[in-house]
């Protein structure tokens, strides 16, 4: 009878064992994805400034001027009023004064622009076609070197007025630039490369 105990312990032991013990747990498989491919980020091209000298080879190359883009270095702004003179510009930016009826518009910086006529001390740009040109001028007097935003009726502020449209606005450029002269005309850097127009500056001469 003890021998039959001592049985019936010692499987109900091993049966217990077996239930209890730890099992050995497989990992699931790990999945390697694969990165995804992009394509590389685009070039920035680089604007460089539209000089006298640019110009006078482009004329030189026989490149037609008309056939170049041009782009605007600085915010433009115009706004048209009952009382243009009732128009403040305040950092830069025309500020419309309480129930003047101001009618504004803006030509972002680096707009491209598309020269309609050719004329001995300048490039007249439109920034949209069937819309009144605004000329860049090559003043020997102001900068000679560039080609710069031209109006009438200059003011204190740096600001003008230009013709456009049918309708007269006053001109400012946004960017902290102190005056819409100071708007000068770009090219992109690729168009002259691929044209073979280099242009280099001069380090200057220093005096020991």
């Amino acid at each position: 009878m003890k021998r039959i105990l001592t049985i019936v312990i010692v499987v109900t032991a091993l049966m217990l064992h077996s239930c209890g013990g730890v099992k050995k747990v497989t990992p699931p498989p790990v999945k390697t994805i694969a990165p995804v491919k992009t394509d590389p980020a685009p070039v920035k091209d680089e604007y460089v400034l539209f000089t006298k000298k640019i110009y006078d080879q482009l004329v030189a190359n026989k490149i037609d001027l008309k056939k170049v883009q041009y782009y605007n270095d600085q915010d433009i702004y115009l706004a048209k009023g009952k009382e243009i003179s009732g128009i403040k510009v305040v950092n830069g930016k025309i500020v419309e004064e309480a129930g003047n009826n101001v009618d504004k518009i803006i030509i972002d910086k680096f707009t491209p622009g598309r020269c309609e006529l050719v004329e001995s001390d300048g490039l007249r740009i439109i920034f949209k076609d069937g819309s009144t040109a605004f000329k860049f001028i090559n003043s020997k007097t102001y900068l000679p070197e560039n080609f710069i935003f031209s109006g009438a009726n200059w003011d204190n502020n740096g600001t003008c007025e230009v013709e456009y449209n049918g309708a007269r606005y006053r001109a400012s450029c946004g960017g902290g630039c102190s005056s819409v002269a100071d708007v000068k005309l770009v090219v992109k850097k690729s168009f002259l490369d691929k044209n073979n127009i280099n242009e280099q500056k001069l380090p200057g001469s220093i005096v020991n």
